[in-house]
């Protein structure tokens, strides 16, 4: 982790980058780095939350205040000596971060009107396009742009492909996208600028459940295809 860079964010955030790449190795720091504060907290920890290659750490300035070495001290100061101590410790991160999940995909037809454009762009039938992207293991790298979205990684090289020029007005809930080297699953009814190659029936964000989001950053998942009339199936177990 040489290449750390430790900034304040605001009073009460302070942030560790991990340098400029998004990368499967970096992500890997970021989630170690997060598990080890959540396994030992300092006075006044609320949360970290982890992107493509940073970790930005929440805390109660009041708090900590109180527990300051010096009454002159700064609290960034104070958060960045104990992240930097923490991350010097040996430390195993637990399993935690590897919650596996399947979620079924309807590729093509209606679910995935732009597969046909992409397997054209791409010069490729668009059965392979499917069992590349199905066939893949995708890491969650972080949450964001609306809640519930994941971003995914990493999509196979071959199935790179630029954001849609014009995006979408709407995009229906369920719907999966790809774009650059990244994936995800819209979990919600919003604007977006990906390719839609399919659509799951599943639903990824409940603001009614303790957990609204069903992925975190960390999660595995595949994609399993299903056809047309197990979409529908599972669409009214769902409901």
């Amino acid at each position: 982790m040489d290449q750390l860079l430790v900034y304040p964010l605001s009073e009460g955030a302070i942030v560790i980058s991990f340098g400029e790449a998004i990368s499967l190795e970096i992500h890997k720091q970021v989630i170690a780095v997060r598990q080890a504060l959540e396994n030992k907290p300092f006075e006044g920890y609320i949360e970290s939350v982890p992107a493509f290659n940073t970790l930005t750490i929440y805390y109660d300035a009041n708090l900590i205040a109180k527990f300051a070495a010096t009454p002159h001290e700064p609290l960034f100061t104070q958060v960045r000596d104990y992240i930097i101590r923490i991350i010097n410790e040996p430390f195993i991160p637990s399993a935690e971060s590897s919650r596996e999940f399947t979620i079924p995909i309807c590729y093509g037809g209606i679910h995935g009107p732009d597969l046909v454009d992409v397997a054209r762009y791409l010069q490729m039938d668009p059965v392979e396009i499917i069992r590349l992207h199905s066939q893949a293991k995708y890491t969650v790298f972080m949450m964001g742009f609306v809640p519930g979205f994941a971003y995914l990684g990493e999509l196979p090289e071959v199935l790179t492909v630029a954001r849609r020029p014009t995006p979408r007005a709407k995009v229906a809930a369920g719907s999966l996208g790809i774009a650059g080297r990244q994936t995800g699953v819209y979990p919600i009814e919003v604007p977006g600028g990906w390719h839609l190659i399919g659509q799951t029936p599943l639903t990824l964000f409940n603001p009614l459940k303790p957990s609204p989001a069903l992925l975190s950053a960390g999660d595995l998942v595949v994609f399993n295809p299903i056809s047309a009339e197990e979409f529908m199936h599972l669409k009214e177990q769902e409901k």
